[in-house]
């Protein structure tokens, strides 16, 4: 992210340098936010593409407008196009209001931290595992086979509770231990990228005392929550 409002900068400062005709600085602005933000949700996540292109027109009108009035009130002639200093200030302006993105985004993540957790508990050979649930509404995996959602545990969470073969079985998608009786590969596809998850189904999962009939699927990443839920998934 910072590397590509980096680049926008320097992009922009040339075509100001250059004295590029704005209709023209437009459509080249506009092809870079297209092919940047391909580069980073690829075809597999239109809607993605299509909301990060809005977001980032808006953030184009932020900075222009701070732009305009930061120009204004300062008197800057338009011959500051053709320095460094205009550069420095495209610059500033773009780590400004990405500063500021962030800090609103960690501020609503403060702000709403009960809304979006759920307390759970898994049942997996009779040993019942408590567990935090987030309500993730962009997890949308399903298992193939049954149509079922899948909650997406990180395996960090269970490794206490499970014995060393039931570890590998999580780990290879195996049954040495017998405590997976359904328990298979799945393929899925994030903003990351893809690969394949271990799903199994467990005896039982629970979340805010509603029973749900879902698979599990796990990870081996680091997890801020221990399971992230979805729309489907939320109970209570």
């Amino acid at each position: 992210m910072v590397a590509n409002s980096a680049m926008f900068a320097i992009i922009k400062f040339l075509l100001d340098f250059y004295y590029v005709a704005l209709v023209y600085q437009t459509i080249v602005i506009t092809l870079y936010v297209l092919v940047s933000n391909l580069i980073v949700h690829k075809l597999n996540h239109v809607s993605k593409l299509v909301v990060s292109t809005f977001l980032f027109t808006l953030y184009y009108l932020s900075l222009a407008g701070i732009k305009h009035l930061f120009t204004n009130v300062c008197n800057i002639t338009g011959q500051n196009n053709l320095n460094n200093f205009h550069l420095i200030l495209l610059l500033g302006f773009n780590f400004i209001i990405f500063a500021l993105s962030c800090a609103v985004i960690e501020y609503l993540k403060l702000k709403n931290p009960v809304n979006l957790t759920r307390k759970c508990f898994l049942l997996i050979n009779s040993r019942k595992i408590w567990l935090t649930g987030f309500l993730d509404t962009g997890n949308s995996l399903k298992e193939p086979k049954t149509g079922k959602g899948v909650v997406i545990i990180s395996l960090n969470s269970l490794k206490k509770h499970l014995t060393d073969k039931m570890y590998a079985d999580l780990v290879f998608a195996t049954n040495a231990s017998g405590a997976f009786a359904d328990i298979s590969r799945i393929k899925f596809n994030t903003i990351q990228g893809s690969g394949q998850l271990t799903v199994f189904k467990p005896n039982k999962f629970v979340v805010v005392g509603s029973n749900i009939d879902c698979y599990v699927g796990v990870t081996i990443k680091q997890m801020q929550y221990d399971v992230l839920l979805n729309n489907e998934i939320r109970g209570g």
